[in-house]
């Protein structure tokens, strides 16, 4: 496999029946692309119409544009980077969008808006692809929802920006999903209109999203100076500190656990055993009694689909 002119596209020479290449080539391409910052990341384009139709509104409102992305790990992200970078950061860094969105103004948000919609999103041939590819986003915005609502039990009333920390680090805490996604969607592309009738099936891309999505959100927090707190949640997805009970962290590990203890994944759990400790040992660490927990969890697929807007393909 080598590098595309210009570009770290996949390349391989097909043997025999142009089969695919092997998921542990895929996965250093994915690596190198990403230290590279050579990635192409589509926002959803619902999400991103609707954050441009609050542009419109005025006044300009930080809040309101911050709920109308919030959907999108890859574009909270991608704000979160732009605000804590130099030219914008006061030296305090922010933990979410809404804050990122008033440290930046409408004039930057606006560029941003415009920025994330210069790349298109690609769809796969392969149907069971796009459903998979859903499921990413369904379960970083599932996770969201539950560790706002647990942060909520643990701070109280008066803290919502503890809270929207909470989802923002329940967003992103598999970060490298997305990204994963979005880079074997591009490939997937570039290959078949190269002529290349071999690729992944679904369980291989979703082998490949769940095995190397962990190196890649480490290391793309780090490239983009994504906050402390909220890389800690992406770096260690069953791993509680007992020395800081009431760390965003912990908040987010347990809502993972839930999330996952409900199937709304892609794919199976990667470590079951580690999820069913993560499940028995946060309630403790938290104080929170099975009430809590079920109201966190209640009709949470729902909630998904309602806040994520009905996913649809693009055109």
């Amino acid at each position: 496999m080598t590098r595309g002119a210009g570009a770290n596209a996949l390349h391989w020479s097909p043997v025999g029946d142009g089969s695919a290449p092997p998921v542990r080539e895929i996965s250093s391409v994915v690596l190198k692309r990403v230290a590279d910052d050579d990635l192409a990341l589509p926002a959803l384009p619902w999400v991103l119409a609707a954050a441009a139709a609050e542009l419109s509104e005025s006044p300009f409102s930080p809040a309101n544009f911050a709920k109308a992305m919030e959907a999108d790990p890859i574009m909270v992200a991608r704000l979160l980077r732009r605000a804590n970078s130099a030219p914008y950061s006061d030296g305090t860094a922010v933990h979410t969008s809404t804050a990122a969105s008033a440290r930046l103004g409408a004039r930057i948000v606006r560029i941003f808006v415009d920025d994330s919609g210069s790349h298109k999103m690609i769809v796969s041939r392969d149907p069971l692809i796009n459903r998979a590819r859903q499921q990413v986003w369904e379960h970083c915005v599932a996770v969201a929802l539950v560790a706002r609502d647990l942060a909520g039990f643990v701070f109280g009333l008066g803290h919502d920006e503890v809270a929207q920390a909470a989802y923002t680090g329940g967003l992103l805490h598999d970060l490298g999903k997305p990204v994963v996604a979005a880079l074997l969607l591009d490939s997937e592309q570039r290959l078949l209109s190269s002529g290349v009738n071999g690729w992944l099936d679904v369980s291989q891309w979703v082998e490949e999203v769940r095995g190397s999505h962990s190196s890649v959100g480490r290391l793309l927090a780090a490239k983009w100076g994504i906050p402390t707190p909220i890389r800690q949640c992406i770096a260690e997805p069953y791993s509680y500190d007992p020395w800081k009970p009431y760390s965003l962290n912990n908040v987010v590990t347990l809502a993972n656990a839930l999330v996952e203890n409900m199937g709304i994944d892609v794919g199976e759990p990667q470590d079951a055993n580690a999820m069913e400790l993560a499940l028995l040992e946060g309630p403790k660490l938290l104080g929170f009694p099975q009430a809590n927990i079920e109201w966190a969890s209640r009709d949470l697929r729902t909630r998904v689909a309602v806040h994520m807007g009905n996913w649809r393909d693009p055109l």
